[in-house]
């Protein structure tokens, strides 16, 4: 080694640890390790020295540190992944790792392998959920512009990842720049480059209120195309630094034309075999979660990542009832327990001492600015190209850089295969860290106003019936229980050929971190027919809803829908449900009521979040808003006589009139 790097003196010794090697490439300590504690917890000299209670108090530990962090980065809009990865750098030999205290208690060398196993499990989980989200018809329907800026997006910075590592190692002089892990490691940089990540992308438009505009439309198809052609970039690499790269690649490729073409449709048809009232249950789920490790196994023994198998399973999978299930279940447990563990095995392998071995952190400096100007002027341009506006063009490149858990995936892939050494592996994760950091400020400078680009017109019922135009109704509906009784009020209003009423309806779900892919939705549904099957999140009621709203139009036989039905995230989106009404021009909004009827008569609150969005529409619409009460008492009333005229002005009249009162600002 031409390079001496320095020792940090909590390592030299430890009284169950000795230091063997320390170098740029890895670093070797043995320690004594005792299978089983037999002592028992009287005799033991300190029972929290023991495997469990250590892991216990490293996931304690994370997940604390890891929420603080999000709590005091919140007000600067800084994505979730920031967080995470400082968490784990501070608790990593850059910060505190390195600390005697930490190494004897905190991170001691004997507890790494049971840290890194739950890691790995976490992973598995992990992209086994994101492959339940993914939706794959935004690739094969994706238009000319949004493939395009796509595969500039990806093209353009590969390259310069691949070039800027060749350069690092170069001026580092230590490294054959022909040898296994100069090539190869290149190839991971590159490939991280690349990569955009849905699930922090959507929860920064939404954070942003941008999740519904052109931008953010835009945006996330892009990035779905992106995460495909990443994962197949991913397992290419990995099978090429394999020897037997042949094996790896047509193993792999066997078992995901299994997948797609046997087992899927396998899954389907046991799907439709289960009936509706046969909820899904803690079995199906264990089941579910088992097929993933099975699924992770049977990649791995191939060569490719175990994560690969996880996320096949996850997208062969119907959506549907059994994926709901899954997410409300394990989500929660898998985001925020169990996934901080990698953040800390991530952190444990970024040494900061490390990044300017060799070379001068000025060229450190130029490398991470230019890693993270490659995504956004690749797709800054091929944005222009497209004639697209220019700030847009400008923002979506930002956007476009927003990493995730697929980029430190890939590089701590390339760290598993001796591809990346400490100072390349270092030197891109707060190249990761930077490019996502900025992506939050910068979008908050760009669109300070989270309302609509364009002064939207306030429009009131009264506002029609003097200019007589088109009555345009917006309808919301929470859950398959409020269709019903809109489609009853609708019925009232008596649309007709010559006076017909045009309604879009929305279907609003509240915002979590496992409704990414009914993100995806909202954008998808503006190129989907109607009938169309949806996948995501709540494909089954989803369709329950459009077919109830379907078939009244057809019955009435009058043209009623002007959109298709698209789910709308709320309450964080209710400014951007604000202006979906504005730009369609919708004269009045109506929104079911918070509470619903009981058995008895009276009415008990269904869910806290409708309360809320009730609220900010009628502080933020700009036009006539109705809220809407459900009693549910149309069937056990006696029929009425056919509807007049008269009649129909009777019944439509004070739900107008109270509208009309409750806009008297506009």
């Amino acid at each position: 080694m031409d390079v001496n790097l320095p020792l940090p003196p909590a390592i030299l010794s430890g009284e169950d640890w000795r230091l063997q090697v320390y170098e740029k490439e890895h670093m070797m300590a043995c320690f004594n390790k005792s299978i089983t504690h037999t002592m028992g917890v009287w005799k033991a000299e300190n029972a929290l020295l023991a495997t469990l209670p250590t892991f216990f108090t490293q996931l304690a530990i994370i997940i604390t540190f890891t929420y603080v962090l999000k709590r005091l980065l919140k007000p600067l809009c800084l994505p979730r992944l920031v967080a995470d990865i400082l968490g784990g750098v501070i608790m990593g030999p850059s910060i505190i790792g390195f600390q005697n205290f930490s190494l004897e208690y905190i991170v001691p060398f004997r507890s790494i392998m049971t840290l890194e196993t739950i890691a790995n499990y976490s992973l598995i989980y992990y992209m086994f959920l994101r492959g339940l989200e993914i939706d794959f018809k935004p690739i094969f329907h994706a238009r000319i512009k949004v493939l395009s800026i796509a595969i500039a997006s990806i093209v353009i910075p590969a390259p310069i990842g691949y070039a800027l590592h060749k350069l690092l190692l170069r001026e580092a002089k230590n490294t054959d720049l022909h040898s296994k892990p100069s090539v190869y490691g290149s190839l991971f940089w590159g490939i991280t480059l690349a990569t955009t990540n849905f699930t922090e992308l959507a929860q920064l438009l939404a954070n942003g209120k941008l999740l519904h505009s052109d931008i953010g439309r835009t945006a996330l198809s892009i990035t779905v195309i992106t995460d495909f052609i990443s994962w197949f970039l991913l397992v290419i690499a990995m099978a090429a630094v394999n020897d037997s790269h042949l094996y790896t690649m047509s193993s792999t490729l066997a078992f995901g034309i299994l997948c797609a073409f046997v087992l899927r449709p396998a899954l389907s048809w046991m799907a439709r075999h289960t009936s509706i009232d046969d909820n899904y249950n803690e079995h199906h789920i264990g089941l579910a979660l088992a097929g993933a490790l099975l699924f992770g196994y049977i990649t791995d023994s191939c060569g490719s990542h175990s994560i690969v198998g996880a996320f096949m399973l996850g997208v062969i999978l119907p959506k549907g009832e059994l994926k709901n299930a899954i997410m409300e279940k394990v989500e929660y447990f898998v985001s925020d327990v169990m996934l901080p563990l990698f953040f800390v095995v991530i952190g444990l392998r970024t040494e900061a001492h490390h990044i300017k071995a060799g070379i001068s952190i000025v060229l450190v400096l130029a490398i991470i600015v230019s890693a993270t100007l490659a995504k956004v002027v690749g797709t800054f341009v091929a944005a222009l190209i497209n004639q697209m506006p220019l700030r847009d063009s400008f923002s979506l490149g930002l956007l476009m850089n927003t990493k995730g858990v697929l980029a430190l995936i890939i590089l701590n892939s390339g760290r598993d295969l001796k591809v990346l050494d400490n100072q390349t592996f270092t030197i891109m994760v707060f190249s990761v860290l930077v490019m996502t950091a900025i992506v939050g400020p910068f979008m908050t400078l760009l669109y300070k106003s989270s309302g609509p680009s364009k002064q939207i017109q306030c429009k009131s019922i009264r506002s029609i019936q003097e200019s007589n135009s088109e009555f345009r109704i917006l309808v919301c509906v929470h859950k398959s229980q409020n269709v019903s009784g809109v489609i009853n009020l609708l019925e009232a209003s008596n649309p007709t050929t010559e006076s017909p009423i045009s309604v879009f309806a929305v279907h609003l779900v509240e915002l979590t971190s496992s409704h990414a892919s009914a993100m995806l939705i909202v954008h998808d549904t503006c190129k989907s027919t109607a009938g169309g099957s949806r996948g995501g999140s709540g494909n089954q009621k989803q369709s329950h809803i459009t077919s109830a709203f379907e078939n009244f139009e057809s019955e009435m036989m009058a043209p009623l829908f002007k959109h298709s039905l698209p789910y709308l995230l709320t309450p964080p989106c209710t400014r951007t449900f604000a202006s979906l009404a504005g730009e369609k021009d919708v004269t009045l909004i109506i929104v079911p009521f918070h509470k619903q009827s009981t058995l008895d008569g009276g009415m008990e609150d269904a869910n806290s979040y409708v309360r809320v969005v009730n609220k900010n529409v009628l502080d933020n619409a700009p036009c006539s808003v109705a809220v809407f009460v459900d009693r549910g008492l149309k069937s056990i009333l006696p029929s009425p006589p056919p509807p007049t005229a008269a009649t129909i002005a009777a019944t439509v009249s004070p739900c107008s009139s109270l509208a009309g009162q409750m806009t008297e600002r506009h």
